[in-house]
């Protein structure tokens, strides 16, 4: 048989598949005569496609001085600040590029909003600062490469209207 090929039988007490050549990806061949599991080579799969994917959101009015990302809840927060706050970020898993995005929306009274100490770095060193109109909507998006002892913030927009 050749080594590239597995019976999908003999996977089935598998938990786990171990670590494929460089540039290979274990797909399974649904063909009416071999139904294998197969190494193929990245440049015979087509790029992945994803058709209406969709996101949780997390939704919540800050109150206190103090908000810590949880990304166990959801990727996307929604924070109205009603309260002027610092951003804590979490540690997440290793090895893995991991990412949220975030919106703010000012209350009726305009609040800060500054980030954990030490924790974000910003294109060209500026720290991004949320708008200081009433009502006022920015997007930021953060991702980390390092288990989140460092993560990389981007301003997406500021004052959507």
């Amino acid at each position: 048989m050749d080594p590239n090929l597995v019976n999908i039988v003999d996977l089935k007490d598998v938990s786990y598949v171990s670590a494929l050549a460089d540039r290979d990806l274990l797909i399974y061949n649904n063909a009416a005569i071999s139904k294998k599991w197969e190494n193929k080579p990245i440049t015979d799969i087509a790029a992945q496609s994803v058709n209406g994917g969709m996101e949780k959101v997390v939704k919540q009015a800050i109150t206190t001085s103090s908000y810590t990302i949880n990304l166990a809840n959801g990727n996307v927060f929604f924070l109205t600040l009603n309260a002027n706050t610092t951003i804590y970020f979490p540690t997440v898993a290793n090895n893995y590029a991991i990412s949220f995005t975030l919106y703010t929306q000012q209350g009726a009274t305009a609040r800060t909003l500054n980030w954990q100490s030490g924790k974000v770095k910003w294109a060209g060193g500026t720290v991004a600062n949320v708008s200081n109109t009433a009502n006022a909507v920015d997007c930021f998006v953060f991702e980390t490469v390092n288990g989140g002892t460092t993560w990389y913030g981007s301003l997406v927009g500021k004052n959507f209207s």
